[in-house]
């Protein structure tokens, strides 16, 4: 075992003193089967020192060591102990089966790695972590406050016992297969669940992660309201539908008796009837199919997009309330929300605009079933509905105030 520096004090190394001992450390690593104890920095102040790229620490431990001003850039950490650390500042580096106690970290991390690490009564406060992936991490009594996350992902993560969780700010990361069961995590903000555990958690009042706007919109006292919207809707297009169907029905009979009597006059008595032009309202009539009339298609061009639009807005309505109610149902019987999206590229290509995985469009087909119980397209297909909402509350205040201004005759 390299021991260095055992006096109680923190003492400042100079850069040439630095490079020795990673030579050291690396030396170490290379005939690591043949040794049996972890190389030790202890009680050492490493300020504005600069580690080389791709620099190694397997099975280091560093105890009572201040990385001030100092960063760490595209380093390799594997079963490395930190304890009572000042951490420096992480860039593009791998972390993998280490331990962190009680050590403070204030310097931002990007890009890195951290995969089956734990951290334990760390302070991490303020801290901004950008383009970072945590992989099966043990968080065990640390202070996230203010704390965000920025392009981040989170696998197989337990937060039961991960300390204060108080102004944390996701950054719309995924929260995949991780626990927040009897969890308090109504101060945080920005996170997507994504078959998460939330049994007995504490989530922010209406928050706005996408699955739970998504219940509020359309399940409970919602679902009974867009039911009445949808029949309101439906209803007066059907009967008008109707209504056509039987009026022209009507109009054929008359013609065809019009037509019989023309006939029969004409046999007796050289006399012919003619049908009455005014049967349709017009000087001449066209066969127009109901549909294009409900939807009012034979109108104008401002009319037949209003309607269409209604028309896929309502649609997209009722199918959010068919689907959205039995996920929420399977939510309450197992206490994981849906998945947000399955684990194959071609959908992460299509719902996170990220065209690299478009390629892989097989894996589609593969995955039909698991996309069916994913809730990211009924996420999109909701957004699109606010968007047409305002549409129609205009569409509708413009009837409206045109309702309004209609004239009728009363005695003077």
């Amino acid at each position: 075992m390299e021991v260095i520096e055992q006096t109680s004090g923190r003492r400042k190394i100079s850069q040439a003193e630095l490079d020795e001992l990673l030579q050291q450390l690396e030396i170490w690593t290379d005939n690591l089967e043949n040794c049996d104890n972890p190389f030790l920095f202890e009680n050492l102040c490493l300020s504005y020192l600069d580690v080389p790229p791709g620099t190694r620490f397997l099975n280091a431990h560093f105890v009572n060591v201040d990385f001030l001003h100092t960063s760490l850039r595209g380093c390799h950490l594997s079963e490395s102990r930190w304890v009572n650390c000042y951490l420096p500042c992480f860039h593009d580096c791998k972390f993998s089966r280490n331990e962190f106690v009680t050590c403070t970290l204030k310097e931002d991390a990007t890009g890195c790695e951290f995969q089956r690490d734990s951290f334990s009564r760390s302070v991490l406060r303020s801290m901004r972590f950008d383009s970072c992936s945590f992989v099966d991490i043990n968080f065990d009594d640390n202070d996230f406050m203010g704390v965000s996350f920025r392009r981040c992902s989170f696998e197989r993560i337990d937060f039961r016992r991960a300390g204060t969780l108080d102004s944390i700010s996701f950054g719309n990361a995924r929260l995949t297969h991780c626990s927040l069961a009897a969890t308090d995590f109504s101060r945080c903000n920005g996170f997507i669940l994504d078959g998460t555990d939330i049994k007995d958690a504490r989530l922010p009042v209406r928050s706005r992660d996408p699955w739970s706007q998504l219940v509020r919109s359309y399940t409970g006292a919602h679902m009974a309201f867009n039911a009445m919207v949808l029949g309101a809707f439906f209803v007066p297009l059907l009967l008008k539908g109707l209504g056509l169907v039987v009026l022209g029905r009507l109009e054929s009979r008359i013609g065809n008796h019009f037509m019989a009597l023309s006939q029969a006059l004409s046999e007796g008595s050289g006399h012919t009837l003619r049908l009455p032009a005014e049967i349709c309202g017009a000087p001449s009539c066209k066969a127009v199919p109901v549909w294009q009339i409900v939807l009012g298609i034979d109108q104008d061009r401002w009319v037949t997009f209003a309607g269409l639009v209604l028309l896929v807005y309502n649609i997209l309505r009722a199918f959010l309330t068919w689907r959205v109610g039995p996920l929420r149902e399977d939510q309450q019987m197992s206490w994981k929300t849906p998945r947000y999206l399955p684990d194959f590229p071609v959908h992460h290509g299509v719902w996170e605009l990220n065209f690299g995985y478009l390629f892989h469009w097989r894996s589609f087909w593969r995955s039909k079933e698991d996309l069916w119980n994913a809730y990211a397209p009924l996420w999109w297909m909701h957004r699109l509905i606010l968007t047409a909402f305002y549409f129609a509350m205009a569409l509708f205040a413009f009837h409206f105030v045109q309702f309004l201004q209609e004239t009728v005759l009363l005695p003077a």
